[in-house]
């Protein structure tokens, strides 16, 4: 539960990737954020969300991840050939069969920040992708939550987050949850707020987004 924005994309030059990077530690260097280069091999099996098909996987990773204050990790990484993605390790004790005999992923071709209650990052982590579709990734897409992407109105956005604080300040008071439902049932109201706390998408509760130091 949460403001995200969500996207997707591949480098019109995968050759280019190093100078994105470059290019992204800079400017979190002016903002003030953590980050850090990453390269990370991935060969194992991966999963896609919706579909059985597994498919072995060699490549490595580049790119870099960035912390913006009160947000989820920032993730830009790039496969060999250009395209932004994520694999996720998948625990073995979710998985069955031969698949477990290999490490297992999940590959999420899409990807994600939270930036619930941080309006200032918000703006700025849509900023920046901006500068990227328009010098290293022209079909980037993105699905911004708060619509600040499209519209750039920081009214609607600051009325988003506000709405988003509301309701996640309900589920935190079980004395409101139990007036807005109706329940008198405090092993009830403990379930829901249980529930409400897991991630909705199972490719984030894959694995946590690791922090930037």
């Amino acid at each position: 539960m949460g403001i995200c924005i969500t996207y997707k994309g591949k480098l019109n030059d995968p050759a280019r990737v190093s100078e994105l990077i470059a290019e992204v530690q800079s400017w979190c260097g002016e903002l003030g954020w953590p980050c850090q280069e990453v390269t990370e091999p991935i060969e194992g099996i991966a999963l896609r969300w919706g579909s059985r098909k597994q498919k072995l996987v060699h490549t490595t990773l580049r790119g870099i991840w960035a912390q913006p204050p009160g947000t989820e990790t920032l993730v830009f990484s790039f496969d060999d050939r250009g395209r932004l993605v994520r694999y996720l390790e998948l625990p073995h004790e979710l998985l069955r069969g031969k698949v477990c005999q290999e490490e297992t992923y999940y590959l999420a071709g899409e990807i994600w920040v939270k930036t619930s209650g941080q309006v200032e990052e918000h703006i700025a982590i849509v900023d920046m992708l901006r500068k990227l579709k328009k010098k290293y990734i022209t079909n980037l897409k993105v699905a911004d939550e708060a619509n600040y992407w499209e519209t750039s109105s920081r009214r609607e956005l600051t009325h988003h987050h506000r709405l988003m604080d509301m309701a996640l300040s309900f589920f935190e008071n079980p004395e409101v949850m139990r007036g807005l439902l109706g329940l008198d049932d405090d092993a009830t109201i403990k379930r829901i707020e249980k529930n409400v706390r897991l991630p909705v998408n199972p490719n984030r509760a894959a694995r946590p987004a690791r922090t930037v130091n």
